[in-house]
């Protein structure tokens, strides 16, 4: 009788060590995933050119808004929208990334969360008429998304 409860107290003591073992194993093993070398730059708030995939990446990880803002160098009536998109993107410039590029073909649209886009062709293009819609997108969210959902 006391070899069987010796036995069971020697197994006991075993699991216990291999489940201490497992979780400090797996610790160290994660270890390398989030040391400086390996942390993504960051990415300024307005940037005037095509962001690189990991760039995009990890400004929606970070649970920024992306918007971008691409339209051709000739684009007159564009001025306008640009200025509007960088006082936005100035005003909540730690919740989202503007990225501005000369492209041949026009696109303005929000990514936000879940990689949900929103077209800004076809909204009107003012602090008013984009806040709700940033506001839905946006995971990090500002006082003026938190008072209007409160108080909208």
């Amino acid at each position: 009788m006391a070899s069987r409860l010796f036995k069971e107290r020697i197994a006991a003591i075993v699991i216990g060590f291999i489940m201490i073992f497992s979780v400090a194993g797996f610790a160290f093993m994660n270890v390398g995933r989030f040391s400086s070398d390996t942390a993504p730059a960051e990415v300024p708030y307005i940037i005037n050119r095509e962001l690189t995939q990991d760039e995009r990446r990890t400004v929606l990880l970070t649970g920024r808004v992306l918007i971008q803002d691409f339209h051709p160098s000739n684009c007159t009536e564009c001025v306008e929208i640009d200025v509007t998109l960088q006082e936005f993107a100035t005003r909540f410039q730690k919740f989202v990334v503007l990225e501005m590029a000369e492209k041949n073909d026009t696109k303005m649209q929000m990514i936000g969360r879940d990689g949900k886009i929103v077209d800004l062709l076809e909204t009107n293009l003012t602090a008013e008429e984009m806040l709700p819609v940033f506001c839905d997108l946006a995971v990090a969210q500002p006082m003026e998304c938190l008072l209007e959902s409160e108080f909208g």
